[in-house]
């Protein structure tokens, strides 16, 4: 009898303990429960459009690639994407936002610079005006010592001349291996050395030039100057405290208000390569809340993504405090959402908005 006592009092034991750790675990993985003020909120994730009670905020344009902007002296907006490979589309809105016209180059994205509105195409060595007269008819770039039979003082003049003249000097480096030479009498082949070189694509007097120099330009031209000519971003600008790196331009028409947990989850992740063991992260998947504000309206809207307590790379605040780092995956490469993005100007009758680099929304 006192064996089955004490084989009745184990078991009991037993479910308490597998009762009290199956709570614990529910309490680390439970969801929050929505609060009733955000339960209206629209879903980014499953709409293209998301409407308010007077205005709409629609997906216009999605790209493979990061897209770039350029607003000209008119109050037009030039939208460079690529929404399949190989397929570069310049759109131009007016100011109510509509588009008013579009180039179309096929070739390859890397072949392509869009400097100050200007459409260069590398590979063809052609350039497009486009932006400014609507010319969609590709003019040929003049080219400059393309051979390198310049000596180095013709090189220096054009150079300085270049400096003094030009408003935007667009900078590429490359190099080569020139052919391998025959000496003179005999079969014995001389095989020069690499060459590096700068191309300086540049406008003067209405036609685009492409001077090829061996001289180091580097001084002329630093790497901040050509960073700020190619940033082409409304939402962005140069982070002047880290080099190489853009910073989301802050707005207060954006605002965070809730990050519903939904559920806790121990992820592994693999080590940088070779040796490099892995790790593991605490990530809660959930919902983040916005208010989107425009003119008298506000959208309202929700994301699901992932968040790490951890470690806050992440610039998203809500009620002046930093939660940590936001990702839209959970597997490398990590796609990290550092903030929300808001561009408006008082020209415009319309916002644009994003959650992406590759997506654009508008406003009206």
């Amino acid at each position: 009898m006192k064996m089955w006592y004490c084989v009745v009092t184990v078991l009991i034991l037993g479910v308490l303990v597998a009762a009290a750790f199956n709570f614990s675990q529910y309490r680390k993985t439970a969801i929050d429960e929505l609060p009733k003020s955000f339960l209206q909120y629209q879903s980014l994730d499953r709409s293209e459009v998301i409407t308010s009670s007077k205005v709409s905020m629609r997906l216009v344009i999605e790209s493979t690639a990061d897209i770039q902007y350029f607003m000209t002296a008119s109050n037009e907006l030039i939208v460079y994407a690529v929404p399949r490979p190989e397929e570069n589309v310049f759109s131009k809105f007016n100011e109510q936002g509509e588009v008013t016209d579009s180039l179309i180059i096929h070739g390859k994205p890397s072949d392509i610079a869009f400097i100050n509105g200007l459409v260069i195409n590398k590979g063809k060595h052609q350039y497009y005006q486009w932006s400014f007269d609507g010319n969609s008819e590709a003019k040929n770039i003049v080219m400059q010592n393309e051979d390198f039979k310049w000596n180095s003082t013709r090189q220096q003049e054009l150079l300085e001349k270049v400096v003094h003249t030009a408003k935007s000097v667009y900078v590429e480096y490359d190099s080569d291996s020139p052919a391998p030479q025959k000496m003179e009498g005999d079969k014995i082949q001389i095989v020069p050395s690499m060459r590096t070189f700068a191309k300086l694509t540049y406008f003067d007097g209405g036609n685009c030039y492409q001077f090829f120099t061996t001289l180091n330009v580097y001084k002329q031209f630093p790497y901040a100057a050509s960073e700020e000519l190619l940033l082409n971003n409304i939402f962005k600008r140069i982070n002047t405290k880290v080099s190489g790196d853009k910073e989301i331009i802050q707005t207060p028409f954006i605002r965070y208000r809730y990050f519903q947990k939904l559920k806790r989850e121990k992820v592994r992740f693999p080590g940088g390569g070779g040796n490099t063991p892995g790790y593991d992260k605490i990530l809660f998947h959930g919902n983040l809340f916005t208010d989107l504000v425009y003119k008298n309206d506000t959208l309202r809207v929700k994301e699901f993504m992932y968040l790490e307590q951890d470690r806050a790379s992440s610039s998203i605040q809500i009620a002046g405090k930093s939660l940590g780092t936001f990702t839209k995956n959970k597997v490398r490469p990590i796609f990290f959402i550092e903030a929300y993005m808001y561009y408006s100007h008082p020209n415009l009758s319309y916002a644009l908005f994003t959650n992406s680099d590759k997506k654009l929304y508008m406003i009206k």
